[in-house]
């Protein structure tokens, strides 16, 4: 029973930050589906930028896979003071689609 236990908690201990949850960005809150635009306003510049274009996969009925087009992937980085996780944002094509807390040593 000790054993279980002790392996439930450092099951805990070792999961990753919570990633797709909405965050607070001086007192407003910054949800996925949101547009660079929209976050831009709300939080500001980020800490860190990177914007790049890559291709693009798309599934067919069939359930194969296809290059479809380029597609502009955008991440920033917001770090959000003492005692606060940073903040990793990932936009495709102009929409939110990834909040993720970071570690202190990612950057």
């Amino acid at each position: 029973m000790r054993l279980i236990a002790l392996l439930a908690c450092g099951l805990l201990a070792a999961a990753p930050a919570a990633a797709d949850a909405p965050f607070r960005c001086d007192g407003r809150i910054v949800d996925p589906g949101m547009s660079v635009g929209q976050v831009l306003m709300l939080c500001g510049p980020p800490d860190f930028h990177w914007a790049g274009k890559t291709q693009a996969r798309a599934r067919n009925p069939a359930g194969f896979t296809y290059w479809s087009g380029p597609s502009t992937t955008e991440r920033m980085i917001y770090d959000r003071g003492y005692g606060r996780f940073p903040v990793e944002l990932e936009f495709f094509d102009g929409e939110l689609r990834r909040i993720e807390l970071l570690t202190r040593g990612t950057r």
